[in-house]
């Protein structure tokens, strides 16, 4: 936890990106060649995702992760007991919780495993969400877009108001990780409107659905520059 969000403005030296929903080693291959800082995978989804793999699969798949690179996974589970069973199944340092779980279930996660850094999904809509009640449990939030349209509760590969999200990291204490919509075209301009601690992408570096290590190195260098303006 950090005193002011000031501590968490993007900076050049601080600057990350975050890849979600890797389905193959090829994949993993492209995200690391590419200077991805964190890999992860997509499991236990409860709403439509056309890239979640099952544990077997992520575990498989996160072994190919090499060192000083992050392993996370992206969890759809409204429960701590099947949140905890898919982390521990994984050797992952990061669980991001992208459905609707209860603070309380949050909190039990975080007494059965200390050693694991929680993020916690923020839609956007149309207004600012309160986080309030996560900034004692988890170690930072991630703001994504969502289209009810399609049951989709993230990856709709869409941008959201990035207003809102710059007006979240004024608000909040915690790191924010930008997400929803971005692409190496983008990341420039998205970065500059929000200012998050770091970026996360899935579709936006794909090419034919397979990861592409140029357009991760495309994404974080644009990250990168657009950073050092601010």
């Amino acid at each position: 936890m950090t005193d002011s969000p000031d501590h968490w403005r993007t900076e050049e030296e601080c600057m990350r990106l975050s890849i979600c929903a890797n389905q193959s080693p090829e994949d993993i291959h492209a995200c690391v060649s590419g200077g991805a800082d964190a890999v992860g995978v997509l499991i236990q989804v409860r709403h439509l995702a056309e890239d979640a793999v099952g544990l077997d699969t992520a575990a498989e798949l996160l072994k190919r992760v090499p060192p000083y690179v992050g392993r996370y996974a992206v969890t759809h589970a409204v429960t701590a007991e099947e949140a905890l069973a898919g982390a521990n199944a994984l050797a992952i340092d990061t669980l991001q919780l992208h459905d609707e779980i209860s603070p309380e279930d949050v909190a039990t996660i975080r007494a059965e495993r200390p050693d694991l850094r929680l993020i916690k999904a923020v839609p956007i809509a149309e207004t600012v969400p309160d986080t309030s009640v996560w900034h004692e449990l988890v170690d930072a939030l991630i703001v994504d877009s969502v289209d009810p349209s399609a049951a989709r509760i993230g990856g709709t590969g869409l941008t959201h108001n990035w207003d809102l999200s710059a007006e979240l990291v004024r608000r909040c204490p915690l790191p924010v990780i930008l997400s929803g919509g971005l692409r190496p075209e983008n990341t420039a301009e998205a970065v500059a409107a929000v200012q998050p601690w770091s970026v996360n992408v899935n579709s936006g570096v794909e090419t034919g659905g397979k990861k592409s290590a140029q357009k991760v190195a495309a994404m974080l260098n644009q990250a990168r520059q657009a950073s050092r303006g601010h």
